[in-house]
């Protein structure tokens, strides 16, 4: 395994080599959190219980799954990662998020192909207004890039055909 330093951005050598629906989670929530003004200081203020995420993905982790593939084909089953299903579920970004800031409210993954970020910033909304909880994080997020992925997008006709 690689190592476990930490770059400026707060990611592992690890999470960067992965480049996973999770990795991109991770980001994206740093960098939210700065457009929020929400610091370690603000962080240490809320009331973790009435706190939550709902973060979707079309998808989950791809990249994993296909790597997953590729080695049980190439390499057989002994040589597929421990991290393949608890990974390719889209409810980990989720949950490993909530676990990162500590919030215990509830916590899942929304998918709906490419209208989830609506899909969870309207769920988001509800549990607020209904007052189960006074703060959300919610999104959407994906990491399809990978020779599968493109693949059964264009076998829809789902990509430009004009690539000037």
């Amino acid at each position: 395994m690689a190592s476990r330093k930490t770059g400026s951005d707060g990611v592992t050598e690890w999470e960067r080599k992965r480049v996973t629906v999770q990795f991109k989670e991770k980001y994206n929530r740093k960098k939210s959190l700065e457009h929020a003004a929400i610091g370690s200081d603000e962080l240490s203020k809320i009331d973790k219980e009435r706190a939550s995420v709902i973060v979707g993905s079309g998808m989950g982790g791809t990249k994993l799954f296909y790597d997953g593939v590729k080695a049980l084909k190439e390499k057989g089953y002994q040589k597929i990662s421990p991290f393949l299903t608890p990974y390719q579920i889209t409810s980990m970004a989720p949950a490993l998020l909530a676990i990162d800031l500590g919030f215990t409210g509830p916590t899942y993954s929304i998918s709906a192909t490419c209208a989830t970020f609506i899909n969870c910033f309207c769920a988001a909304a509800n549990h607020i207004r209904e007052g189960k909880v006074d703060l959300m994080i919610a999104g959407g997020t994906e990491s399809s890039i990978v020779p599968m992925g493109l693949a059964g997008m264009g076998a829809m006709r789902a990509l430009s055909q004009r690539n000037d």
